[in-house]
């Protein structure tokens, strides 16, 4: 169970799609690292990292997301676990295998977020969209 502040951070449970990708992360998660691609206020990265994600990465362009992001992984207790980026300081190879890419926004944002991140092209894993 998640507790999240009130933020500029989207993302609250509210939405079929944040529901639909904890179900889909659930049975996708093996200890390995995961990113959530405009994460707003982390919930889906708070999420992996509670089912044992070997490390949990956010990324958002909106520093206050990023920030509302923060302040939720340490209500939570895992700030440890979880990092968070706007996408030019996430801006280097991933060194770990596999990867799990999380994306839960509509395609149009996701084609211009993917593009954002060439660091990420190329990885081994799996990507999640809603």
């Amino acid at each position: 169970q998640l507790r999240l502040q009130p933020g500029s951070g989207f993302g609250d449970l509210s939405h079929p799609t944040t529901r639909l990708m904890m179900n889909m992360l659930a049975q996708s998660i093996k200890h390995q690292t995961v990113i959530d691609i405009g994460c707003g206020s982390g919930i889906l990265t708070l999420t992996a990292a509670a089912m044992g994600a070997s490390h949990a990465y956010g990324i958002d362009i909106d520093p206050q997301a990023v920030e509302h992001s923060y302040q939720n992984a340490r209500l939570n207790d895992l700030e440890n676990q979880c990092q968070f980026y706007v996408p030019s300081d996430f801006n280097r190879q991933c060194q770990f295998e596999p990867v799990l890419i999380l994306m839960n926004m509509i395609w149009t944002e996701q084609l211009n977020a993917w593009e954002s991140l060439p660091s990420l092209h190329g990885q081994n894993g799996d990507i999640l969209t809603s």
